[in-house]
């Protein structure tokens, strides 16, 4: 199968930035729960580094956001930060059951058992045990489109304050805030424009970009140098977003296996690559073996990972975990 990503190659924060007042010494990083995945990004995530997540559908790229975001809005309310999860998503509904899951089962392994048991949570919290590999398949499917406009959780199915007292998993979720993508004048508007309203009033520690190629499926009016100068454009704003206001950034992807659909990744010529998206790229891979998936994420290249190290991961009730 034909690597769709190349011999693509990251530039770091320091060249991006070239001219900025720059300080290495006082960037923090994303660290995760999981000792072991901790262990694999070297201590955690560098901010102001647009991290750039690449795979098939079902390969576990959503549930690697959706954790990371959970784990994130844990720790505002842990730190009682005054903080958001800004999450923007494409032409999909946004997983928000899963997402719930991945909250109450990480509250439930830390020792915060949920009010009344988990019968109760999963009563107001709209939670269905299902199998991990079928969930996954349906929350990162192309197919699943849904109609809503919320900006935020609030907007979306705000509970009272005695209904969130009773919820914990619906008490995190209150530092949330999820916007729709159409097409592309709606992204740019929000990268240029209204993110910088939101940022007024609030301070954002994690923007997840999910899935932005999904504007270019079946595209055929963009040719190559539109794309190039999409792609440019994007890049610039969402970096120079991260380093001024000093948020984490996950970008994802999806990858089509077939010929004609290789070229809807960010980096899908040379000539897109050479415009240095993204400052690490992570290759997620699936690999079904009878009645199991094998999954392996792969570093592509990275200015703080050694590239081509991979592991293999699993999906459970608490998101994404390493064997």
């Amino acid at each position: 199968m034909e690597d769709p990503m190349g011999e693509a190659t990251c530039r770091s924060v320091e060249r991006i930035f070239d001219g900025v007042s720059f300080n290495k010494s006082d960037r923090t990083r994303l660290q995760f729960e999981d000792k072991k995945l901790n262990h694999f990004f070297e201590n955690g995530i560098l901010n102001y580094s647009l991290v750039e997540v690449v795979g098939v559908s079902g390969s576990g790229k959503t549930q690697f956001a959706l954790t990371l975001c959970a784990e994130f809005l844990l720790k505002i309310i842990k730190e009682k930060r005054q903080a958001i999860v800004f999450y923007v998503y494409f032409n999909r509904m946004f997983p928000v059951s899963r997402l719930e899951e991945i909250i109450k089962n990480k509250m439930d392994l830390g020792g915060r058992r949920v009010h009344r048991g988990a019968d109760n949570v999963r009563s107001c919290n709209g939670v269905h045990a299902t199998g991990n590999d079928k969930r996954m398949e349906e929350v990162e499917g192309s197919g699943e489109v849904g109609h809503h406009e919320e900006v935020n959780y609030d907007e979306m199915r705000q509970p009272d304050a005695d209904h969130t007292h009773d919820c914990p998993v619906r008490s995190a979720l209150q530092n949330l805030y999820i916007q729709k993508i159409n097409e592309d004048k709606e992204f740019f508007q929000l990268i240029k424009k209204d993110i910088h309203y939101i940022l007024k009033h609030h301070h954002i520690s994690l923007l997840v970009v999910d899935s932005l190629n999904s504007l270019f499926n079946g595209n055929d009016q963009l040719d190559i140098y539109k794309k190039y100068q999409f792609f440019k454009t994007v890049s610039q704003s969402l970096k120079q977003l991260a380093y001024e206001n000093n948020f984490f950034l996950l970008v994802l992807n999806s990858w089509h296996p077939r010929k004609d659909y290789i070229n809807i990744s960010f980096n899908f010529v040379d000539y897109v690559i050479n415009s240095s998206f993204a400052n690490t790229i992570i290759f997620f891979k699936k690999k079904k073996r009878k009645n199991k998936i094998d999954r392996k994420m792969i570093i592509k290249c990275s200015e703080f990972l050694r590239k081509y190290k991979s592991m293999r991961f699993e999906i459970n009730d608490a998101g994404v975990s390493v064997p």
